[in-house]
């Protein structure tokens, strides 16, 4: 899950300029998932301080209300200069895009 969500935000980052994320609600609560997040990505990731933010963000988008600004969060802070995880993302990624070159050629 780690390596998808971190795929995914670096596509953003390359293609909108993308400079930080934040990370709000379900599993994003949980310290293993937000450090190898901001392990893999090479920006600034975030959780954000209030609860149900999508469920709020949902609401005021279906009542034709301008999300409101407040991005209250707390950076990540990644402990220590652990490399391998961002070493086996490195890896994942280069087997992911040789499955899916596969995938585009019909072999």
């Amino acid at each position: 899950m780690i390596f998808r969500v971190a795929r995914i935000l670096e596509d953003f980052h390359r293609d909108f300029a993308l400079e930080c994320v934040y990370l709000s609600g379900g599993l994003s609560e949980l310290v293993c998932l937000q450090q190898g997040i901001a392990r893999c990505v090479p920006f600034g990731v975030f959780r954000l301080d209030q609860h149900d933010s999508s469920l709020q963000g949902a609401a005021l988008l279906a009542a034709g209300i301008a999300p409101a600004g407040h991005r209250e969060g707390t950076r990540i802070v990644v402990d220590g200069n652990d490399t391998a995880l961002p070493e086996k993302y490195r890896r994942w990624k280069d087997w992911l895009d040789g499955l899916l070159a596969q995938n585009v050629s019909g072999t």
